[in-house]
């Protein structure tokens, strides 16, 4: 979507609050539920609302196109690998990846301990067939074993997810986030702008560098997420709520 996801950059950026009246202006009557503003300055913005996702020049409001809600390719490919396209409310399929990801762990130890009394990383291609591909299946095992011992490894503490945090908390003996307690707004009070919240998520993580923020009801609290620089996450692994 190379025409809505890139822009021209040229001067300063608009104002957020500048976007939404330019969505305000092409969808009369549809509510802004937040903004995607990556840091790179080619990329242009986002903006979530119930019709889809609205990409927008930062620079000139010119709104570049709508993508309607829904899955597309990539994130059906995404929901393939972590839980085989199932979904339902007791995630069957994420329960039988992290299943499956054990017991390749379980198996790539095995064959490790099988294959060290030989220690064969050769091919004989005057053996017999079987010895043939015995030859094939150690070699080629062996000079795989480390990338998917580590994709196993990885992958079985993503699937117990759950589980693995708790216990890398433990061992560290650090806490994990708790959200904040948001009391209700007092009688009367008028909700500040979308970019003064993001100046103030700005400045409560100085070397942190926001690129999205919720547009929340009146008994909720803004969210930003923000990135630093050695975070390579794409949503970011930080956080602020006003």
């Amino acid at each position: 979507h190379s025409r809505l996801s890139y822009v021209t950059p040229q001067g300063h950026t608009m104002p957020l609050s500048a976007i939404g009246a330019a969505i305000a202006k092409a969808f009369p009557g549809e509510r802004v539920a937040g903004y995607l503003f990556p840091t790179e300055p080619n990329l242009s913005y986002q903006v979530g609302t119930k019709k889809g996702t609205v990409y927008v020049n930062q620079y000139t409001g010119e709104i570049l196109g709508l993508r309607p809600p829904g899955p597309d390719f990539l994130s059906n490919l995404h929901q393939l690998h972590l839980r085989l396209l199932i979904r339902n409310k007791s995630d069957t399929g994420q329960a039988i990846m992290a299943w499956a990801g054990l017991a390749s762990l379980f198996l790539f130890i095995a064959g490790f301990y099988l294959w060290w009394p030989v220690k064969r990383v050769s091919i004989s291609g005057s053996a017999s067939t079987r010895r043939f591909w015995f030859d094939v299946h150690n070699t080629a095992g062996i000079l795989a074993f480390v990338v998917l011992l580590a994709l196993a490894f990885t992958g079985s503490i993503i699937g117990f997810e759950r589980q693995t945090v708790f216990l890398l908390y433990k061992m560290t003996g650090s806490e994990g986030p708790t959200p904040p307690e948001m009391p209700p707004p007092p009688p009367g009070a008028k909700p500040i702008s979308v970019d003064d919240a993001v100046e103030i998520a700005r400045a409560a993580i100085p070397d942190a560098a926001p690129f999205q923020i919720n547009v929340p009801g009146p008994k909720n609290a803004y969210q930003v997420r923000s990135h630093f620089p050695e975070d390579l996450t794409p949503g970011g692994r930080s956080r602020v709520m006003i």
